[in-house]
């Protein structure tokens, strides 16, 4: 009786292993490292994938079967994103990790992904730190040093020589980006720089920098900040001063004027990725991102689509070469160009992303654009 019993648990035990095998290979498991609360939230990175996740598993799924989303809040924080990736990877045995959706969650997470060969596709991360930084990583946004580049050759098209002025807060993010806008303007006959400060983050009084800045005889003020509230706290005084110098601005600049708006950021001319009214895809995740969510519009401009649009690449590859993961990374290397709700995207040799980037100018209330420069 007691064997026989035993017999019976263990053929039990066995048809529900067989069940969840069969339910498992009509599903894909897909990891998501991203910050879901916390200060770097606001870009509505978690939300457009939701989006996104919503269309595809309603639509059919990937290659037939439904996308099981393990998601992550690593909360824009480096050692959360080590764990998170760590318990994906181990854990939860996924083979493809969509994320971070933030520089400092993207690099740290990067070694761990290319030493397991699990596909990385990362969003929202432009520090140069990723470039080469694994076979297995493929970025959606570009190297910031090569994004903004785009503002030098800009100003390379004026006719008589001006003086600009740098101003970059001390952070990862900003101080490369600044550095390459520095050496592009030093090989530019148009552009002379008078002069170059940083500041650190937590500052809160900028008028003695400003001040010395202006009295340069400057016709042009970078400013390149980490956080939109910093940006508006400079533009400010800067307006409070009556500095007349033309303001240029990184993408937190841009994105600080599409929040707050108004006269305060009238007239300044930035790395602009304000997303294309054009773009059908892009509209739609607009549309539902208001829905769903009462999000207005995307946060950090065509950047917070880079969370939508990865999902869809990894069925684009999936879909085109097969699920394996040395599949996925040829075809993604092998990308000529793939239209999503960024525009027209690829990567190059070291997995960077291949998109134009526009220079625009910020007038009463809206955004025109000035120039499209591609990221190659």
């Amino acid at each position: 009786m007691f064997k026989k019993f035993t017999f019976s648990i263990l053929s039990l035990g066995l048809f529900f292993v067989q069940i969840s095998t069969a339910q498992d290979n009509r599903e894909i498991s897909v990891g998501w490292i991203g910050p879901m609360t916390g200060p770097v939230a606001k870009y509505a990175a978690w939300e457009a994938a939701q989006v996104a996740l919503e269309e595809i598993n309603e639509s059919g799924g990937i290659a037939g079967k439904q996308v099981k989303l393990v998601a992550e809040d690593a909360r824009g924080v480096p050692s959360v994103a080590v764990n998170a990736a760590q318990k994906l990877i181990h854990v939860d045995k996924v083979k493809y990790i969509l994320g971070g959706h933030c520089s400092p969650e993207s690099v740290p997470i990067a070694k761990l992904t290319t030493n397991a060969k699990v596909i990385q596709l990362a969003a929202l991360s432009s520090s140069p730190k990723l470039t080469g930084a694994g076979e297995y990583l493929f970025r959606l946004t570009g190297d910031i040093r090569k994004l903004i580049t785009v503002l030098a050759k800009y100003l390379d098209q004026t006719p008589q020589k001006k003086k600009i002025a740098l101003l970059n807060e001390e952070t990862e993010f900003t101080v490369p980006e600044s550095s390459a806008l520095r050496n592009a303007l030093n090989q530019s006959k148009s552009i002379e720089v008078v002069y170059h400060e940083s500041f650190l983050p937590g500052t809160q009084d900028f008028r003695p920098l400003l001040l010395k800045a202006n009295s340069q005889g400057i016709d042009y003020l970078f400013l390149g900040v980490q956080a939109t509230d910093t940006a508006e706290l400079v533009m400010s005084q800067i307006r409070e001063l009556k500095i007349d110098a033309i303001v240029l601005g990184n993408t937190v600049v841009a994105g600080a004027a599409r929040k707050h708006g108004g006269s305060l950021f009238n007239g300044l001319v930035a790395v602009d990725s304000t997303a294309d009214p054009n773009n059908e895809k892009t509209n739609s995740l607009v549309a539902k991102l208001k829905e769903k969510f009462a999000i207005d519009g995307l946060p950090l401009g065509v950047l917070t689509a880079e969370a939508y649009d990865s999902l869809y690449l990894l069925k684009y590859a999936i879909e085109t070469c097969g699920e394996g993961v040395e599949q996925v990374r040829q075809c993604l290397e092998e990308l000529t160009e793939y239209q999503g709700a960024v525009g027209s995207l690829a990567f190059d040799r070291e997995h960077n992303a291949l998109r134009e980037y526009g220079v625009g100018t910020y007038r009463d209330g809206s955004w025109m654009k000035l120039k499209k420069v591609s990221s190659s």
